[in-house]
């Protein structure tokens, strides 16, 4: 049962459930992902507009003769900015125009206010260059053009320009449904005194912290401790509520590793358990009532490395990164490590221990280091996960 890293994700994506969707406004759509492409309504801008402050001419009066003999145009009009109406231009006439006017269907051209004297009732253009200076009808994008497509992630340039095409609502996937359960005698809740033996529960603190920033809904988030009957009565009252459930704990093989046990006392499908890699090895995933079950190492670290790596509810951003320095430690099997991603260079924290969680401060990447019994040499190419 036990697979390879790639075929471990192969597996929970096949085994994620495709969400409902919803109708949302703009403003509540921040972070969700697009269930349908988004079509502009409008073109933008939805007219010629001025690129800079100046005055609007036909371009036939324009050219390099009417700058040398100093050719006065008359002013017949003023243009800012959100004018419902603009004037038309004729023979040697001229419309003072602020940046974001609309420009009259006759001109052909804007002049920069510093290429001209600021006549009020007659201008003189001292300046030439070819440029129109005139943002065109369109010139971001054009009505029935697709501005974001099914599947994007809604971030805040989605919104604008959803907004600038006069879209007021999306179509987008509903957040996903998650349950933690942390399994453990030793885990203490947090803010409550430790018992001999026992540590505060770090592990689900992360996954809720990260499900949170993945704009995922925990509805439910609890601990309990190594008790099959309890364990399984968990999964079961998750999976009724849940498009996933995640646990902590209890997938090794010691006297006291229920989690697998529970699975199949309610009937669930093992689709592995075990991965070759380290930390994280004994992970499982299951299939509970049709709801999968992510079975994650009790270990804080090995817990959250392959929660990053294998989580189905999330845009992944893979790149190759080049190793700054060595890495020691013997690789019997492919180790993933926390590191700083830079300028395409990875500097890898010095301590990788599977239970501990500070070297993840200022992390910003992990690297998968392929098995080998010799030292990663700096400069070796490697996978690298973008956190």
């Amino acid at each position: 049962m036990k697979v390879s890293l790639e075929k471990a994700e192969e597996i929970v994506r096949a085994n994620t459930p495709v969400l409902d969707t919803e109708r949302l406004p703009l403003m509540l759509c921040m972070g969700k992902i697009l269930a349908r492409d988004v079509a502009a309504a409008i073109s933008q801008p939805p007219f010629r507009r001025s690129a800079m402050d100046g005055y609007a001419v036909r371009r036939e009066d324009w050219g390099q003769d009417a700058v040398s003999r100093r050719l006065p145009f008359k002013v017949i009009g003023e243009i800012h900015a959100g004018c419902q109406s603009v004037p038309e231009l004729g023979a040697y006439e001229a419309a003072r125009i602020m940046t974001g006017g609309k420009v009259p269907d006759s001109a052909g051209v804007v002049i920069p206010q510093e290429q001209s004297d600021m006549g009020e009732d007659y201008v003189v253009f001292h300046g030439f260059s070819a440029a129109d200076n005139i943002a065109p009808a369109g010139e971001d994008f054009k009505a029935g053009d697709v501005i974001a497509g099914k599947g994007r992630q809604v971030d805040a340039c989605v919104l604008a320009c959803a907004a600038a095409s006069g879209i007021t609502e999306l179509d987008v996937y509903k957040s996903p449904r998650m349950a933690v359960i942390a399994t453990g005698d030793e885990l203490c809740p947090w803010g409550k005194p430790l018992g001999p033996g026992q540590i505060y529960d770090s592990g689900s603190v992360y996954l809720q912290a990260r499900l949170e920033q993945f704009h995922c809904r925990v509805s439910c988030a609890e601990q309990v401790g190594d008790d099959l009957e309890r364990i399984a009565g968990k999964i079961e009252g998750a999976v009724s509520d849940a498009d996933m459930v995640i646990t902590t704990g209890g997938v090794s093989v010691g006297k006291k590793d229920f989690v697998e046990r529970a699975v199949r006392s309610l009937g669930g499908e093992i689709l592995f358990h075990g991965i070759c890699v380290k930390p994280g090895m004994p992970t499982m995933c299951s299939l509970v009532r049709g709801v999968p079950v992510l079975s994650l190492s009790g270990n804080p670290y090995s817990a959250a490395a392959v929660f990053e790596w294998l989580f189905p509810f999330r845009r992944k951003i893979h790149a190759e990164g080049i190793l700054a320095r060595e890495f020691t430690k013997r690789r019997p099997l492919p180790r993933i490590v926390r590191g700083r991603y830079r300028r395409c260079q990875v500097d890898i924290a010095s301590n990788q221990g599977n239970g501990v969680m500070l070297p993840g401060i200022g992390a910003n990447c992990l690297a998968l280091l392929p098995a080998g019994e010799e030292a990663a040499a700096a400069g070796s190419r490697v996978e690298v996960l973008l956190l």
